[in-house]
């Protein structure tokens, strides 16, 4: 029954998705952050699979794939990691969308989320000025 439910929402996921997948993919001009910059040109160097990775809005980054029968929680959770090693603030969310664009038209593969962290452990320096005082 999970199993179904599961490939019920992926299906329509990926039909209201697709329908809003552009003919022809051209980035915006935004004011990005640090983290944003260094991603968008650092995830194609460090993954093979990225051939291109490029931010649509400040929270919504396509990362450009080839077909394939991929894990994709698993490559989002990679490069969630990615971003939060590129500086990506503990308090901000991510929505990963894979497309295929090697065709006239991009092709929707997945969406997947990179989750703001409620708990963020606190560091030894906030440690021990909590202890003193």
């Amino acid at each position: 029954m999970r199993k179904l439910l599961s490939c019920v929402l992926l299906g329509l996921m990926s039909v209201s998705v697709h329908a809003e997948t552009p003919d022809r993919i051209e980035p915006p001009k935004l004011q990005l952050q640090g983290w944003q910059q260094k991603s968008a040109f650092e995830l194609p160097r460090l993954f093979k699979i990225v051939k291109t990775a490029y931010w649509v809005q400040d929270i919504s980054l396509w990362v450009d794939v080839p077909p394939g029968k991929n894990d994709w929680h698993m490559t989002a959770n990679v490069i969630c990691g990615a971003l939060d090693a590129m500086g990506r603030p503990p308090k901000s969310f991510v929505a990963l969308s894979f497309v295929d664009s090697t065709g006239n038209k991009p092709e929707f593969i997945a969406k997947m989320y990179c989750e703001p962290k409620s708990d963020v452990s606190p560091t030894i320096g906030q440690v021990l000025k909590e202890l003193r005082g």
